[in-house]
């Protein structure tokens, strides 16, 4: 028998933590990614939060037309959700898509995020301390450095020096299991 020709919607990603967000003040807007992965036309029926705090709309890179776009296969549409909080703490809603999907009649995004009354920035570095121990000269040697953001503020690295008197044998550079974007990264 031949197959049916159906829709099969893909949203990316499943969930978005908007982090710390300043109470009564709008996130910055984040993307989802609505994908038609199948064969027949994607009709989505309705985008729609189960929470008023957090907002869908058109926007992104791709904005689709509305809301509620039909997609032709393998094309692909972005809406944008955004966090206002009205109070302290962590919420959390869901991000609900409709579609003619046979299989997934309500795609959902998860979304999170923390009210606060202040953003303020905070560092973690570890270890606060790297002994290279004995190394050749003029060969080199490496360690990894961890730097992690604490606050509810993005961290801005501005520079990134060394002092005092040998300092030009040492030098920084992006690496490890998990480097920075640069050596100056802003940290979210």
């Amino acid at each position: 028998a031949p197959i049916t020709p159906e829709p099969n919607i893909i949203v990316d990603p499943t969930a978005i933590n908007f982090g710390y967000v300043l109470v009564n003040n709008p996130s910055t807007a984040r993307t989802v990614t609505i994908r038609n992965g199948g064969t027949a036309n994607l009709e989505v029926s309705s985008t729609s939060t189960t929470s008023g705090l957090f907002t869908v709309a058109t926007g992104g890179a791709n904005p689709c037309t509305d809301t509620t776009p039909t997609l032709t296969p393998a094309q692909s549409c972005t809406l944008v959700v955004t966090f206002t909080p009205t109070a302290l703490g962590p919420q959390s809603a869901t991000l609900n898509i409709a579609s003619n999907d046979p299989d997934t009649a309500t795609a959902q995004v998860a979304l999170t995020g923390t009210g606060t009354d202040q953003l303020v920035s905070d560092i973690s570095v570890d270890p606060t301390s790297i002994n290279f121990s004995s190394v050749t000269v003029g060969q080199s040697s490496s360690q990894t450095l961890t730097i992690a953001s604490q606050g509810t503020a993005d961290l801005v690295i501005s520079q990134t020096e060394f002092t005092g008197t040998s300092s030009s044998m040492f030098s920084v550079a992006t690496g490890g299991p998990n480097p920075c974007a640069s050596t100056t990264p802003t940290i979210p």
